[in-house]
């Protein structure tokens, strides 16, 4: 048997998990409070004291007392994310057991195929989600929010710190990095390749991802520096394997670094 090649992520992780990684249950949860329907309709009448009303209640823009996003102008790609989890939230405290189809995200909410669909399967990938399958993928029958998109929204601090609700600046600039990236994801997932290669492709991929999805002022250039060059020597030069958002997300990722 042949010498089994071995992923630098195995090795970018053991460097820098313990730097850059700390734990995200090392620290205690903030969690915003958010009403429910009996303390809105209070709030509403004046019945709430008005400090537990400016505690409680805050701007209410949904019926859960969440702050959605009435600008469906912007597009980047952590405010699509932001703005899907907050409308499924909504559905969800409507009723629990209804799912959203593609058809009343895009043509009842607002949402674009093009935006909708990388940036569901993206929630769906981290937990935030449940997708139903269809047979037509990458489009889906439908979704809804899950146990830990449920907890994510009601944390109003983590949920910022996830999707900004309006990114300025780098983040801003940032926002077709993501989009090349969800296309990397796709084209890796349909690579043919099999068995520990698909792994290994796969498992680099979302290390990739994973430091991609950073605020951009946390980017660490040599594990970006060390991921693209395995990817390009070891998938990205093989005739059987087509990977062509990978050169523009190199050109862009190194972009954005030198501006910083």
């Amino acid at each position: 048997m042949g010498k089994r090649i071995q992923s630098p992520t195995y090795f970018i992780h053991v460097a820098f998990h313990n730097r850059e990684f700390p734990a995200r249950r090392s620290r205690p949860r903030q969690c915003t409070h958010v009403p429910n329907a009996h303390q809105i309709r209070r709030a509403g009448t004046g019945t709430l004291p008005p400090t537990q009303k400016a505690r409680n209640i805050g701007p209410l823009l949904g019926r859960r007392g969440v702050a959605i996003i009435k600008d469906m102008t912007n597009r980047h790609p952590k405010s699509v994310r932001r703005r899907l989890l907050l409308l499924l939230y909504e559905n969800y405290f409507d009723n629990p057991l209804e799912m959203l189809s593609p058809e009343e995200f895009i043509n009842e909410k607002g949402f674009g195929r093009e935006e909708l669909i990388p940036n569901i399967h993206y929630l769906s990938d981290r937990g935030f989600v449940e997708l139903l399958t269809s047979y037509d993928p990458p489009l889906f029958s439908a979704a809804r929010i899950t146990a830990a998109g449920i907890d994510l929204v009601e944390n109003r601090l983590e949920l910022d710190l996830w999707f900004p609700p309006d990114p300025v600046g780098a983040e801003r600039d940032a926002g077709d990095v993501l989009s090349l990236m969800e296309k990397l994801v796709q084209e890796a997932e349909f690579a043919p390749l099999d068995g520990e290669a698909r792994r290994c492709l796969l498992r680099d991929i979302q290390f990739l991802r994973d430091e991609v999805c950073r605020p951009v002022e946390r980017w660490r250039q040599q594990v970006l520096d060390d991921v693209i060059r395995w990817l390009e020597e070891h998938y990205f030069s093989d005739a059987g394997t087509v990977m062509p958002s990978l050169p523009p997300l190199r050109r862009r990722l190194y972009a954005l670094l030198a501006e910083r």
